[in-house]
């Protein structure tokens, strides 16, 4: 991290939760000085910018937010990369109920105070006993 001459780092005020927040990480700095947010608003832009795109990229990955919690299906992963979860789930928009199965699921934690009304749920557990505890293995949860 970057401090500015004097020894005080660079803040500003997020015009969206109204916290101070620091300018001068070395990546996204500029981004939020400009933008005028803090890192934990920028990342819930982020995945709202996802969720306008119908929660789905070109590159495979979907955001599945389900109760409130965002979660992120990657795509299959590599030989010797990290794994995540597997996790049945149905998309509520989805009229014949069908059961999709993900077998690289992330938490992505729960949808940040100002844009919970934004990011909607758009699925739920197939199995409603499988619950995401954000320090715990789920339960029902397999590998």
């Amino acid at each position: 991290m970057r401090v500015r001459r004097g020894g005080k780092p660079e803040m500003h005020t997020c015009k969206i939760c109204k916290q101070s927040s620091r300018s001068d990480y070395l990546k996204s700095g500029k981004r939020l000085k400009a933008y005028s947010v803090c890192l934990k608003c920028d990342f819930w832009l982020t995945v709202y910018g996802y969720a306008c795109q119908g929660y789905e990229t070109n590159e495979g990955y979907r955001l599945l937010v389900i109760d409130g919690r965002a979660y992120v299906s990657c795509p299959a992963s590599q030989p010797g990369e990290a794994v995540g979860l597997k996790m049945d789930y149905i998309l509520l928009d989805d009229t014949g109920q069908n059961t999709f199965t993900a077998n690289n699921v992330w938490s992505l934690g729960e949808v940040g105070y100002y844009f919970r009304d934004l990011i909607e749920d758009n699925a739920k557990f197939a199995n409603p006993r499988f619950t995401m505890h954000p320090y715990k293995y789920p339960a029902g949860a397999y590998r």
